[in-house]
């Protein structure tokens, strides 16, 4: 992705004293710092039901009251909470018990997600501040006392008026392009050596002046009297989490143009150009992709089959909406495309990209990052059901140093170290030979089987169990079956009855029956890994 990444960290502070300190990033490291004065943001979560939106300042949430305001013993014990994304605790928030800053700060996200969604024009601060006895309720029911409640309270409004006053408080909850808030993302990290994927929630994200802003909320204590380094050091902590959310924003553009790069290496294979600073790509189809799209509706397939692909959304909706507007004798197709994984214009350059590569051949990549006489093979292992489809899949990756053995490296590890990402490694286009490489491949494919096997060996024997379980649960259903069959049938005649009970219970033992294979072909592995070499690499 071209465009330049921002990041701001919003302080609200409960002295009335708020201050932004704003750090912007982007993918080349490049850190700029601007200062303000800036107001904390809050509002209240949105609810609707069937009859509409809900008043929030005579809503109550559904709560499970205790006889007594507070923390149960039991989990006063507990000083953390899980955190999807390992984001760092704040410094203000308690080790144990209930913190009412931890509180108000989550009150602060959702009524900023709430202003921020509706439009700064429906949140006045004359609405503000008769919410202040909603806001404590809300306390109140989430355990705190009601002179802390009332305290909470008074913190959260004071910020939400100070915020609205704001300029630069404003401009982040104004309706921007692309604009979203509490935007969940994923992304795929390692953990103990284990890929999992890991759930983020951006505060506020969008796009002004070419630049991506994402803006995470920071409700902290500010001593009176601090300077700027106090601000610069608390925003240092977060740091961290915030390159976290930007490295999620990798584009699609930057695919598709890299895409079309390596295939038009050797020979131009179709007539594209790009537009690096509206994110365009032009493409005339070539005979492959035109039968492709003979699929899809008339309208959509263009007459001289060429197609604009924009990664903008606010440009495609400016198309859409034109087209919209056209006249019912005009073409009222919009003549933007989405540029996204989902259209099929990017399925085709998927597949071409994967068909620049043979059957059991691999791209082979020289890396500067490798230590001197480094080998290494990125590979994917998948252990598949009875139906062929994957139970379980694992991406690790062979190293050898020079002289030494094959070794099993994470992939999240080795991508981290070896530096590869987009435009990362240079391709000098100079031959080398893969003799070696080819000479040690046979030992990196069994360093895998041997790894995927292990777990296999592990995962069947949970997948055992889970069958086993599911099979006795289907066992008591169909016995309730059969006993809910007998109650419909006992007032009928005894030769009427015995007739309909063999033909039912034929129907109920072979749905079972069918049900049970169904459920253990798939839930039975196959006892051996299938392996496959993504690529290759040598210093």
């Amino acid at each position: 992705m071209n465009e330049e990444i921002a990041i701001l960290v919003l302080w609200s502070l409960a002295a009335l004293l708020l201050w932004a300190l704003p750090v912007a990033l982007s993918f080349r490291d490049a850190a700029r710092i601007r200062q303000g004065p800036l107001g904390a943001l809050a509002g209240l979560e949105a609810v609707k039901a069937s009859g509409g939106a809900i008043d929030p300042a005579t809503f109550v949430p559904p709560l499970v009251r205790l006889r007594e305001t507070g923390v149960p013993e039991a989990l006063r014990e507990i000083t953390g909470a899980t955190r999807p994304a390992d984001n760092p605790v704040d410094l203000d928030t308690a080790e144990g018990g209930l913190a009412l800053d931890a509180s108000v700060a989550t009150l602060v996200h959702r009524c900023l997600e709430m202003i921020a969604n509706d439009g700064l024009e429906r949140w006045p601060a004359e609405r503000i501040r008769p919410l202040e006895t909603a806001y404590r309720r809300w306390l109140v029911q989430a355990g705190h006392s009601a002179a802390d409640a009332a305290e909470g309270a008074a913190t959260v409004v004071s910020a939400l008026c100070q915020t609205l006053a704001s300029a630069v408080g404003r401009w982040v909850l104004a309706q921007q392009n692309e604009a979203a808030a509490e935007q969940a993302w994923s992304s795929r990290e390692s953990r103990d050596g284990e890929a999992v994927a890991v759930n983020h929630v951006i505060d506020r994200v969008f796009v002004a002046d070419g630049c991506r802003w994402i803006v995470d909320y920071k409700t902290v204590h500010v001593p009176a009297g601090c300077g700027e380094d106090f601000l610069r050091a608390r925003a240092a902590e977060y740091r961290p989490q915030l390159a976290r959310y930007a490295s999620l924003f990798a584009g699609d553009y930057q695919f598709a143009k890299s895409a079309f790069q390596v295939l038009s290496k050797e020979k131009e294979f179709a007539q594209w150009a790009p537009d690096d600073g509206d994110q365009l790509i032009t493409l005339t189809a070539p005979k492959d992709l035109q039968d492709r799209l003979r699929q899809l509706p008339r309208e959509v397939i263009d007459a001289n089959h060429r197609y604009v692909l924009s990664a903008k959304p606010d440009r495609v909706a400016e198309a859409i909406e034109t087209a919209r507007q056209a006249r019912a004798e005009d073409d009222t197709w919009p003549h933007l495309h989405y540029l996204w994984p989902q259209h099929p214009i990017m399925d085709w350059l998927l597949d071409r990209v994967l068909t620049q590569f043979g059957r059991h051949r691999a791209p082979v990549i020289q890396n500067p990052y490798l230590d001197l006489g480094e080998q290494a093979f990125i590979l994917m292992g998948l252990v598949p059901n009875r139906k062929g489809q994957p139970l379980l899949v694992d991406w690790q990756v062979a190293t050898r140093k020079a002289g030494g053995a094959m070794q099993l490296e994470s992939y999240d590890s080795f991508i981290t170290r070896a530096k590869l990402k987009a435009d990362a490694l240079s391709n000098r286009g100079i031959a080398f030979g893969t003799t070696d490489l080819q000479a040690v491949l046979p030992a990196a494919v069994a360093a895998m089987r041997a790894h995927m096997v292990e777990r296999q060996g592990v995962f069947d024997t949970d997948m055992k169990a889970r069958l086993a379980g599911t099979l006795a649960e289907l066992e008591v259903l169909q016995g309730k079956q059969v006993q809910q069959l007998e109650l419909r049938l006992e007032n009928l005649l005894e030769g009427v009855r015995e007739s309909k009970r063999e033909q039912r219970s034929k129907q109920i033992n072979q749905v079972f029956d069918e049900y049970r294979q169904w459920v253990a072909d798939t839930m039975t592995t196959e006892p051996q890994p299938y392996i496959r070499v993504l690529a290759a690499l040598t210093r």
